[in-house]
Formats: structure tokens, C-alpha cells, sequence
């Protein structure tokens, strides 16, 4: 099963912590986002696989619903 984890709010992506191929568990950081000049960890929701990344550049604006990570439970 295959989950996308899509960006809440509008902001900028800061960055990456996670690679395709890594094994995360529920709670692990996967992408930081600024949100009203505060960055914001956006986190796993369960454990399980990363199949891609898929945020835009550093410093890009993202939108509600725009795709950041999936992942294979």
C-alpha cells in the first residue's frame, strides 16, 4: 500500500530528511517546511518504506494537498 503525505498548509520547502529506499518508523521527521517563519516538521504517520520524494526546491512555495513524500507500508 502506497501513501502520499501532502503538505497541510501553505509555505516553503526547507528540506529533506529522508531518501528513497529508507526505512522509517511513526514520528520520524521526513520534510521541513517554514510556515509563518517557522519551520515545521512533517512527519511519518506509520512505519514503513520511502518510495520517492517529491518536493519541490529549497525555498519553493508549497500548497495545501501539493505531494512532499511517499511511502510504502
Amino acid at each position: 500500500r502506497f501513501f502520499t503525505i501532502e503538505a497541510y498548509a501553505p509555505g516553503h520547502f526547507v528540506r529533506s530528511l529522508v531518501e528513497p529506499g529508507e526505512s522509517v518508523t511513526e514520528g520520524d521527521v521526513l520534510v521541513v517546511i517554514e510556515l509563518m517563519n517557522m519551520e515545521e516538521d512533517i512527519v511519518a504517520p506509520f512505519s514503513g518504506v520511502i518510495y520517492s520524494i517529491l518536493p519541490p526546491l529549497p525555498g519553493q512555495l508549497v500548497r495545501p494537498g501539493d505531494p512532499l513524500v511517499v511511502i510504502k507500508s
